[in-house]
């Protein structure tokens, strides 16, 4: 019974993307429910069921362009600082993306 709104950014070959993402617990479905809306008017709808604490498996809706395109992914834990996201799209097109955490520097403070 959480709920997050998150912002991202990514680039892809010369093409950049941004928007926003809200994602919570579907009661009536039984899944995380990940909605996300970029700013070209593109968004994307995932459903994840939890399989165990390594691999979420989802079904996915794509809307860009006024095409619409499905998928299934996995989504699976390889370390405490790595997740790997692999789909494949009912197009016949793949994908796999690898997550890495990364140690953020903090800023100091410039002195007066």
């Amino acid at each position: 019974k959480i709920c997050l709104i998150g912002h991202f950014s990514y680039t892809t070959g010369e093409e950049a993307r941004s928007g926003v993402t809200l994602i919570g617990w579907n009661a009536a479905k039984k899944c995380i429910e990940d909605r996300g809306f970029d700013v070209l008017g593109g968004n994307a709808t995932l459903l994840w069921r939890i399989e165990s604490p390594t691999l979420w498996k989802g079904d996915i809706t794509f809307v860009e362009d006024g095409e619409t395109i499905t998928a299934k992914a996995d989504l699976v834990k390889k370390s405490p600082t790595e997740f790997v996201y692999e789909a494949e799209m009912d197009n016949g097109e793949t994908a796999r993306l690898v997550f890495r955490k990364v140690k953020m520097e903090r800023k100091k403070k410039a002195k007066e």
